[in-house]
């Protein structure tokens, strides 16, 4: 597949999010429901080469894919591979809670991204017009009629459904030119996925040995709660970290600098991984999420955010932030509208890079190429480090030539230099 490169507007590389706080909805909307409250979470990833850069990178599909989704949801997943992305935003789920029977509107524009999948409803994606919500209470046997998919049914998509007090949200699907309509679609959730570019302003540098530093450079909000985690076979070692404020330019604040190796690593791996969870759900908790949202979150992606083995860091955003970047219209405004994202910055250590540089060399045998590369268990990540690391060898060997021409044209100017200066005498 050829693949496209999109124009995106510039953003500052950025590190993993968890964003939330109560506002008022955006949108001018002036017509509004004091019934009906709205809760939102999801998650953004990036990757960034050792330096903090943010890198293009794109996941194959696959079974246990975490780009492998419902066979029921809508959309067009190849267009991820095709943009050139630089942050995939993965599962916002979009609850509803109402004691009454109502119809909404609900709009999501990604500034600087385009929304690839979602559910309920059908291709093109546009907005979602005239969803029923129906109160748990009136929902009757519509529960047992979620959509399931029996080739994939642990998949961590269904986790998001944990949630017991949201309502059910139920679409009528377009008539056919036969006047035939297909079954409604249902779901505990409006859900969607894209592809884009996002950043926080957190800045994250892998240095040699496992030393990781971090600088805050927003001065309109601060980071209120930060994790660095490195995960391994043996080990998953984590910290949080102290609240980062707005930045003060005056200040001249130092990077915080980490070394990753003595993070906690806890009794055993189950035991560190526990605690990580713990403190993430309090965090999401904190951020505006219930403790059922919480904890359904952290369900649906703790396999990916905890084993997957590398380095990473998460952080919490304003939701102004989140605002910014993923505009959100409901219709009518809910009385409360609370957005919770996460956003994940994977980070590539030096040691890697120098070693996927070297398995990659010119004559260097195949097998042992792939033997090596396949030995950094760089996951869905790995297609997106292979380009980097190539790019980055194009870019230095260009720098080399320039360097030597520069220093060859330096030498023709000496003889010229010194007959100039013999004259002058």
């Amino acid at each position: 597949m050829k693949k496209i490169t999109f124009r995106w507007r510039k953003l500052y590389s950025g590190v993993l999010i968890v964003a939330g706080l109560s506002s008022p909805l955006m949108g001018g909307n002036e017509e509004s429901s004091s019934k009906l409250r709205a809760h939102e979470w999801g998650t953004f990833t990036t990757f960034h080469k050792s330096n903090g850069t943010g890198l293009p990178w794109y996941q194959s599909f696959g079974r246990n894919s975490v780009s492998e989704l419902r066979s029921f949801v809508s959309g067009n997943r190849f267009q991820k591979v095709a943009v050139n992305a630089t942050a995939r935003m993965e599962t916002p789920v979009l609850y509803f809670y109402t004691d009454e029977k109502q119809s909404v509107d609900v709009n999501v524009t990604y500034n600087g991204g385009y929304v690839t999948e979602f559910y309920p409803g059908t291709a093109p994606f546009r907005q979602w017009k005239g969803l029923e919500l129906i109160p748990v209470a009136e929902a009757g046997d519509l529960i047992d009629q979620l959509p399931t998919d029996p080739k994939r049914p642990d998949n961590h998509y269904f986790e998001a459904r944990a949630v017991p007090e949201a309502v059910l949200v139920r679409m009528q699907q377009p008539a056919d030119k036969e006047g035939n309509r297909k079954p409604d679609q249902l779901e505990k959730f409006v859900f969607y996925r894209g592809a884009g570019s996002f950043a926080t302003g957190l800045h994250s540098v892998m240095k040699p040995e496992g030393v990781m530093t971090l600088i805050h450079y927003r001065s309109e909000y601060g980071m209120k709660h930060v994790w660095v985690l490195r995960s391994s076979a043996e080990a998953v070692r984590w910290e949080k970290l102290p609240e980062f404020p707005a930045f003060d330019s005056d200040a001249k604040t130092p990077p915080v600098e980490i070394r990753l190796d003595s993070l906690n690593a806890g009794t055993s791996r189950e035991a560190s991984i526990s605690g990580l969870k713990e403190s993430m759900v309090a965090a999401l908790i904190d951020a505006g999420l219930t403790t059922a949202e919480a904890a359904a979150m952290v369900a649906t992606w703790d396999e990916q955010w905890y084993e997957e083995p590398g380095q990473r860091v998460f952080s919490i955003a304003p939701q102004c932030l989140i605002d910014e970047v993923l505009l959100l219209e409901i219709t009518p405004a809910p009385s409360e509208t609370v957005r919770v994202f996460v956003h994940r910055s994977e980070i590539l250590s030096p040691e890697t890079e120098q070693r996927l540089e070297s398995a990659m060399a010119p004559g260097a045998d195949p097998d042992e190429s792939k033997r090596a590369i396949q030995g950094e268990q760089l996951g869905r990540f790995v297609f997106g480090a292979i380009d980097a690391v190539a790019n980055d060898v194009g870019f230095r060997t260009i720098a080399a030539y320039r360097q030597r021409g520069l220093q060859a044209l330096a030498k023709k100017k000496e003889p010229k230099q010194v007959a100039q200066s013999l004259v002058g005498k």
